[in-house]
């Protein structure tokens, strides 16, 4: 006998954003989404942060599994999104999500929380650590005033 498990309960969710910030430097995240279908662009030089709210994900804490999976340690992080309201400079890439027919498997793979997302995978490891800030902005609608 082989248990079959075809049945699973959300424990986290997370508003859908419109679109997300990747830095440019990361490349090797830029290529993993586009492997996989996901629509990337260069940040127009104006980008403007009208009418959005962009957040970023503080980490309160890091974990990496003491046992290797699949060729790798999986890393989770605890933390919370908050609203960022600094100025974001350099060149950053465009993840549309409302645009894209892959919308949700762009949000899968960037959330940090996400359970086999990049995170999970280690290909943000460098940048992650407690106290501190996620790579990767997201972009929410406007609120409804």
């Amino acid at each position: 006998k082989m248990p079959v498990f075809d049945r699973f309960k959300t424990t986290l969710w997370t508003e859908m954003p419109i679109r997300y910030l990747i830095p440019a430097g990361d490349t090797a995240v830029i290529r993993l989404l586009r492997l996989h279908g996901v629509n990337v662009a260069m940040a127009p030089s104006s980008f403007s942060r009208r009418s959005a709210r962009i957040q970023q994900f503080t980490i309160d804490s890091v974990s990496t599994a003491a046992r290797v999976f699949q060729g790798h340690k999986e890393t989770r992080v605890n933390g919370q999104w908050r609203d960022y309201s600094d100025a974001i400079s350099g060149a950053w890439y465009i993840v549309d999500v409302a645009m894209l027919p892959r919308g949700p498997l762009a949000v899968y793979l960037l959330e940090p929380q996400s359970e086999d997302g990049l995170v999970d995978w280690n290909y943000l490891d460098h940048e992650l650590r407690a106290n501190g800030t996620y790579p990767i902005f997201r972009v929410l609608p406007p609120l409804n005033n």
